[in-house]
């Protein structure tokens, strides 16, 4: 993925996450998700073989955004006031993410001891539970309809591809949103919503030895 480097974590810093040598986002997270939604949405558009609305057989992305005759990007570089006119257009947005409760427990899969009984750290798992916003533009409100349709379609016939690929616990098309016009746009633009659901297992180990926690003890002993 172009614009979403796998971040860096170091394990000297109290906690390690765990990885899957298989997957296509090793290492899991809101952020991730998002970029594996615009890869996904690029690929669709990038072939009008993909394409199933025949008026939209035309709008395919390219790499080059001189050459592309849509924009998909996530949400976040968007800026109304400099691109209100760059219809149509696929904006990716995160909503919010909470975490969902394992057990009595929240999650603790594992108390490892050694021979000696001595305290080596905790394996430990939440369930973390979000989704991500499609935001569907055009400069006509059939237009912002027919790209949502696609979106929302294509998106609901691959749930299950989507689900393996990007290794979540679920994976669920939930809503194709009202077309509405967008307020404060310089110029007409409507937009439909489509809103995915999804779940994964955040998992990673705490060790008791780490230095910021040794250091967050050894302050409260001191005190």
């Amino acid at each position: 993925m172009k614009y979403y480097d796998k971040p860096i974590f170091d394990v000297n810093e109290g906690y390690t996450p765990m990885r899957s040598e298989n997957s296509l986002c090793m290492i899991r997270t809101p952020y991730m998700l998002t970029g594996f939604f615009v890869q996904w949405l690029r690929q669709h558009f990038i072939c009008s073989d993909n394409i199933e609305t025949e008026q939209l057989k035309g709008y395919l992305w390219n790499e080059d955004i001189k050459q592309s005759h849509i924009t998909i990007e996530p949400s976040f570089i968007h800026d109304d006031t400099a691109v209100s006119g760059r219809t149509p257009a696929i904006y990716v947005k995160r909503n919010n993410v909470q975490r969902q409760n394992i057990g009595m427990k929240g999650g603790l899969k594992t108390q490892a001891l050694d021979s000696e009984g001595m305290y080596e750290g905790r394996d430990l798992t939440a369930l973390l539970g979000g989704g991500h916003t499609m935001l569907c533009k055009g400069s006509t409100e059939a237009e912002a309809e027919s790209i949502g349709n696609e979106v929302y379609l294509n998106m609901m016939f691959y749930e299950t591809a989507i689900h393996k690929t990007a290794r979540l616990n679920l994976f669920r098309v939930a809503t194709l949103g009202e077309t509405q016009k967008q307020e404060g746009a310089s110029e007409d633009i409507w937009v439909c919503p489509v809103i995915v659901a999804w779940v994964y297992a955040q998992d990673w180990k705490l060790d008791r030895n780490a230095p910021i926690l040794r250091k967050i003890e050894s302050d409260f002993i001191l005190n």
